[in-house]
């Protein structure tokens, strides 16, 4: 399996950026290093999920590192050479030299207001009691001792509310005695003022909380927001967080946020462009080679993939559903059919239901059936999640539904698609549902293997005998399937031989003689005659001159 799977992880280094995140976060990280924070400061850095942000935070603080190791007189060049892991084991070691300190919480780790306000609370502690000066450690340690009472705390100075409730009398009781949080709160800020140090409190995925947990963080930076020296970095979706405070009993108007947060910045957006040739490296991965230049692929990227990835996120789910399904079919279905599919599986379920539930009719029937534009009438996609996107996937896989529809159908004659495997052929459709290749055809590899033989006699013969032993045992007869996808891939590419021209016209008498497996290249005319069941017979009898003839006209195609 070539290629490698892509998890939800974010990059820390700019070598891996392929979205200019990389500018974004030197810039921010300029501002952190550089902001006056007497009287704190919190910042909040938005987009959407899957946007990059988790990214940008990354490469952020991993420049701070690098920046404030550099000053301490460490090498720059050995610093850049560092993994992660190495940058974090040199951070700790300067951890009394420096007098810039970062805390990292994600409180999706944790579930439940307290636990939260807990964690928040341990993890702070736990990083100035590593860093900071020895005063500012007895500050923290001061403060964690009153817990559980932080959790009142903060519920206090959000305004009670369902955090307040939940506290109940005593931790109420507990912030009106002088010897409570609010004094060990002006001692930790005394602590700060004199240790003068920087404290940068990175919060991420706070649009993943249930919306109780969102306002049990978002109360714990306006209870705290205030310290001097310390900045906070608030990493959410706005839209994701606006919509959970409003919802719940007790709703938060969305300018509370505008209350907390100081500074809000927005993520810059992937180009389309970004995220195509993120795809396309993908891609040349999972198959080891270039997607085909052919104006339909043109058309998926420009109006499918353009439309429905809007993220790197986006585009690492369906590169990994690709990776999975790739090796199974490789050269057995075509790469435009195969990405336009799993996309709408992915990204649009109403649409790709449309196709899955509808596939044989749609394949069955000729594009120029009456009863197509009864079918095409009821697959439009309106009630798909991108109804225009979906409309024009369903038109680039099926050249039916285009014409009806009035969409130009960028489509190979019938012979073309049969031998690109396209999910609009009987036989082929199978390939990008079940993911393994459809019994009742020839692989590609089995036809090529014919083809391009040296010696192609024995094992053609070899192939009929294995197909009459089918039909003897019941089976249907695949030997028109056999000789028809032949007839498809000679007429696309140059792979008839002389050797394999004269293996067909020895066993052509043979052929002859099969019911229902004579192919059009060895007729006259070749417009077959339905016959009884799915037989195929031919109104006038083949000579091996005229196979020699159609066969000639066939390569020269």
């Amino acid at each position: 399996m070539n290629g490698n799977f892509h998890g939800d992880r974010p990059i820390s280094r700019p070598d891996d950026d392929l979205f200019g995140l990389a500018s974004f976060a030197d810039a921010l990280a300029t501002s952190l290093l550089g902001m006056n924070l007497k009287d704190g400061l919190a910042i909040s850095v938005e987009g959407p999920w899957g946007s990059g942000k988790s990214s940008a935070i990354a490469l952020a603080l991993r420049t701070i590192k690098l920046r404030v190791l550099k000053e301490l007189g460490k090498g720059a060049d050995d610093l850049e050479k560092l993994s992660d892991q190495e940058l974090d084991e040199a951070w700790y070691k300067c951890a009394k030299m420096r007098k810039t300190h970062i805390v990292r919480f994600n409180p999706w780790n944790f579930s439940g207001q307290e636990n939260l306000v807990r964690a928040f609370f341990n993890e702070l502690a736990a990083q100035i009691g590593a860093d900071g000066s020895d005063r500012l450690k007895a500050a923290m340690d001061g403060l964690v001792s009153l817990l559980p009472f932080a959790f009142g705390f903060a519920a206090a100075h959000f305004g009670a509310g369902d955090i307040g409730k939940a506290v109940g009398e005593r931790a109420k009781s507990a912030l009106t005695s002088d010897s409570s949080l609010e004094r060990a709160k002006r001692n930790l800020v005394g602590a700060l003022k004199e240790a003068d140090e920087r404290i940068i409190v990175v919060i991420d995925d706070i649009d993943r909380l249930m919306p109780t947990e969102m306002r049990a963080v978002l109360s714990l930076v306006k209870s705290l927001g205030d310290l001097p020296n310390v900045l906070y970095v608030l990493v959410f979706d706005k839209d994701v967080v606006t919509k959970a405070l409003a919802e719940g009993a007790e709703k938060i108007d969305p300018a509370f946020l505008e209350k907390i947060v100081q500074v809000s910045l927005q993520l810059p957006p992937p180009w389309r462009g970004e995220l195509r040739k993120m795809l396309l490296a993908r891609i040349r991965k999972i198959t080891g080679r270039d997607p085909p230049d052919r104006p339909r692929w043109q058309m998926v990227l420009l109006k499918v993939l353009g439309t429905y990835l809007a993220t790197p996120r986006d585009v690492i789910r369906l590169a990994n559903t690709l990776q999975v399904i790739w090796p199974t079919v490789a050269d057995d279905v075509d790469l435009a059919d195969l990405v336009v599919v799993t996309t709408l599986q992915l990204f649009d379920p109403v649409a790709y239901a449309l196709v899955r539930d509808n596939i044989e009719a749609i394949t069955r029937r000729d594009v120029l059936d009456p009863f197509i534009r009864k079918i095409a009438d009821a697959m439009r996609p309106g009630n798909a999640r991108k109804p225009e996107a979906a409309e024009a996937a369903m038109a680039l896989m099926f050249p039916s539904l285009a014409n009806v529809w009035g969409h130009h159908p960028l489509d190979a004659d019938h012979l073309s698609s049969m031998d690109q495997r396209r999910i609009c052929k009987q036989g082929f459709y199978h390939n990008y549902f079940k993911f393994t290749r459809s019994s009742e055809m020839f692989s590609r590899t089995e036809v090529d293997a014919l083809l391009t033989a040296s010696d192609p006699a024995p094992m053609f013969k070899a192939t009929l005998a294995r197909l009459e032993d089918e039909r003897v045992a019941g089976l249907p007869s695949r030997v028109g399937d056999l000789l028809f996808q032949i007839h498809a891939t000679v007429h696309s590419r140059p792979l008839l031989t002389p050797e394999f021209a004269a293996a067909l016209f020895d066993c052509s008498d043979d052929l002859i003689r099969r019911e229902g497996a004579v192919h059009k290249c060895f007729c006259n005319d070749g417009k077959p005659q339905r016959a009884s069941g799915d037989a195929v017979r031919w109104n006038k009898t083949p000579r091996r001159s005229n196979a020699r003839q159609n066969l000639g006209n066939s390569r020269d195609s």
